[in-house]
């Protein structure tokens, strides 16, 4: 049994056919929500083939730094335990231009 499509796959499908069908045809508002949707689709890609890599590089990242999660890290930083660590802002960081590059592309170019 094949695991085709994938899911990448099939957004990929439904983004095309979006962009190449059904957009050409709408005007105003609707092509403004069809133009949304599309967004939509793109970050779901983009966060499908990124979710294993942020968190591990959360996961293991932060363990590496000696904290055990996002959630202690905040606490950490709020409780100002961990300010001042240049080890830390490269990890949160490299998320923030992940997370970045994930929602809008176009933004890490600039």
């Amino acid at each position: 049994m094949a695991d085709k499509p994938t899911a990448d796959e099939l957004l990929m499908e439904v983004l095309r056919s979006l962009k190449e069908d059904i957009l050409p045809g709408l005007e105003g508002k609707q092509r403004f929500t069809g133009l949304m949707m599309a967004n939509a689709l793109g970050i779901a890609r983009r966060e499908i083939a990124n979710e294993a890599r942020r968190s591990a590089l959360l996961d293991s990242g932060l363990s590496g730094l000696g904290i055990g999660g996002p959630a202690d890290a905040v606490r950490g930083l709020r409780q100002a335990r961990l300010g001042g660590r240049q080890d830390l802002y490269d990890l949160l960081l490299e998320d923030a231009e992940l997370r970045t590059a994930i929602a809008s592309p176009q933004a890490m170019k600039e």
